[in-house]
């Protein structure tokens, strides 16, 4: 991985409310790269400490990067594009507002090609401060196997989203600057990639032999859902059940902490429950209108930790407690706390077997400290 520190001179930026959970290393907010428009090639992943924002572009096999271009800056208007002439660093007009790559701040072109490439903004130098909102281009020119040469911009919500006003593809998104941990972060790590397809779970939840304990310890979840295939009121829950719950053989989400992805007509529901006695309870949502006339990938960040439950998308952050379900309708399931005795990470489907079969493709990455 290459490193690469440059300087901005950038002016004073809309500062924001601070999300709830701050990106980390190990935990950043992440970016679909896409390629030719709609191709899902890779992730530009974003976090900050004291000092720098980190941006690391990453292509998947087999795309790898020719060129990388970056900017940074308060508003989408200030990063460089053509003007009504169609030259210049004009803030972009009706018939101008194409980003222009030669004036971007930071810029590398990689030969021979690389996969995975990273730039480190000086916080101090560029004037970002904790709580300022920041507008970012982040450009890629990438190859394949074959050849084929495609033009990638990483999008805020799916490819399209947030474009630049101009005759082109191109899209930026936006990071709010975090104020620090004064957390040490632990130098080892649980680790557990989830990769599959639920239309293989068959009858029952999965649960991965692993346990953790949220209430004491930070347990993320990273990935993509490819959610096409859901059927009409079908849904896919991932996250942590009741160690103790499963281990006295007991099926089912009756608590735990989980995201919830579920279809309801032509749209998409994402949100966050820890239960589902008499029905599922999802509090706090984000709904994809549409999302099933051109389904694309869904990146999500799901943190569980001490109480509560974030699931970020994109910009936006939804937090929950949990514990509250299982102490309003699950008394009966079992009489201790939530998570007293651990968790177990698990991925569910509704309905399965006979009921319905979902076809959803799920790609996620686990981790929390020792």
């Amino acid at each position: 991985m290459f490193l690469m520190s440059l300087i901005a001179s950038i002016g004073l930026c809309l500062v924001t409310a601070l999300p709830v959970a701050a990106q980390t290393e190990n935990s950043p907010q992440l970016q679909i790269l896409y390629a030719g428009k709609d191709i899902n090639i890779g992730t530009v992943s974003l976090y900050n400490d004291a000092d720098h924002l980190y941006v690391e572009y990453t292509v998947n096999s087999p795309w790898l990067m020719n060129e990388s271009h970056l900017h940074a800056a308060c508003s989408a208007a200030e990063i460089p594009q053509t003007g009504a002439s169609g030259k210049g660093r004009g803030k972009g007009t009706a018939s101008g507002g194409n980003p222009v790559l030669g004036h971007f701040d930071y810029q590398g072109e990689h030969d021979p090609p690389v996969s995975t490439y990273s730039y480190s903004i000086d916080l101090n130098k560029s004037g970002f401060t904790p709580g300022d909102e920041i507008y970012l281009a982040a450009h890629a020119a990438v190859t394949d196997q074959d050849a084929q040469k495609e033009s990638a911009w990483a999008a805020s919500e799916g490819p399209g989203t947030m474009p630049f006003p101009g005759k082109n593809w191109a899209t930026y998104f936006t990071y709010t600057i975090q104020e620090p941990s004064n957390n040490v972060e632990p130098d080892e790590y649980y680790e557990l990639t989830m990769y599959g397809n639920v239309k293989n779970i068959g009858s029952g939840f999965r649960v991965k032999e692993l346990a953790t304990d949220p209430n004491n310890v930070e347990v993320t979840f990273s990935g993509t859902i490819d959610a096409s295939g859901l059927q009409e009121n079908g849904a896919v829950l991932i996250g942590l059940l009741d160690k103790k719950y499963v281990d006295e053989g007991n099926q089912g989400w009756m608590g735990g902490a989980y995201v919830y992805f579920g279809r309801i007509g032509n749209d998409l529901r994402v949100g966050l429950t820890d239960g589902n006695f008499n029905g599922e309870i999802v509090s706090d949502f984000k709904t994809y209108t549409g999302y099933f006339a051109a389904p694309s990938d869904i990146y999500f960040t799901l943190e569980i930790h001490n109480g509560n439950i974030t699931v970020t998308l994109g910009p936006e952050s939804y937090v929950d407690s949990y514990g509250e379900i299982k102490d309003l309708n699950n008394t009966t399931a079992y009489t201790w706390d939530e998570f007293e005795y651990g968790a177990y990470i698990g991925i569910d489907t509704w309905p399965y077997g006979t009921g319905g079969t979902n076809d959803v493709a799920y790609d996620i990455f686990v981790n929390w400290p020792q």
